[in-house]
């Protein structure tokens, strides 16, 4: 998305907010923002780029004790290190 902002098709600001640079462009987010569906298919991306950006932010530290004294079964610890 940044070299559509470097070469004036869309702004992105400080928010994430998207502004057109210029009027053809803002009725063409319209009316892609109406067609039926939008909605739904903008909530299934935003959750699918959540999941994603999680999985950078998970990550798994396992323990494991010798086979003879824990009958071979490994505890997962998971912690999330949020920026």
């Amino acid at each position: 998305m940044k070299p559509f902002d470097h070469i004036n098709i869309f702004h992105i600001d400080a928010h994430g907010m998207v502004r057109a640079d210029s009027v053809p462009m803002q009725n063409a987010f319209r009316d892609i923002c109406s067609q039926e569906g939008f909605e739904d298919h903008l909530k299934a991306t935003l959750n699918r780029l959540d999941e994603l950006e999680s999985l950078a932010r998970t990550r798994e530290v396992v323990n494991r004790e010798k086979p003879d004294r824990s009958g071979g079964i490994v505890p997962v610890q998971t912690y999330c290190a949020k920026l």
